[in-house]
């Protein structure tokens, strides 16, 4: 894990590395494997981030668009999204709009459908229908 690329810490409730790291420690090194637990790590990590002395005011988040552009690997860009959909803070940390049908398209352009598939279908679960047409246009 230790190469692979986390979000900055005020941002660790959206971040999937940060959610494994978590979840392998409490069950690799503590032992701990109860789901109410697990759970409730994630909800003390939500906690930590909404805490203004841990995100300082700071109202920007990573550019994950311009990280898909230019990243060798898009993939964990789209993984963050995915991760971002299962958070109970979903629609408040959520990017605009566009940033995300933009990023998505860069998914399905660099050879990344499957990734972008699951995000489009994942965000329409949890009743975030704006990449339907997307997701329509790169399945003709």
């Amino acid at each position: 894990m230790k190469h692979q690329r986390m979000l900055p810490f005020n941002e660790s409730d959206r971040d999937p590395v940060r959610h494994e790291l978590d979840r392998q420690f409490l069950t690799d090194v503590l032992g701990i494997t109860s789901d109410d637990v697990h759970a409730a790590v994630g909800r003390l990590r939500e906690k930590l981030c909404a805490e203004p002395s841990i995100h300082g005011g700071k109202k920007s988040r990573c550019d994950l668009e311009a990280e898909a552009r230019t990243s060798k690997t898009p993939a964990e860009v789209g993984n963050i999204y995915l991760e971002l959909s299962k958070s109970s803070r979903f629609s408040t940390s959520l990017p605009a709009e566009d940033k995300v049908i933009k990023t998505i398209r860069i998914l399905y352009d660099t050879g990344h459908q499957e990734t972008a598939d699951e995000i489009c279908i994942q965000f329409a679960k949890v009743g975030f229908g704006f990449l339907k047409s997307l997701y329509n246009e790169y399945h003709r």
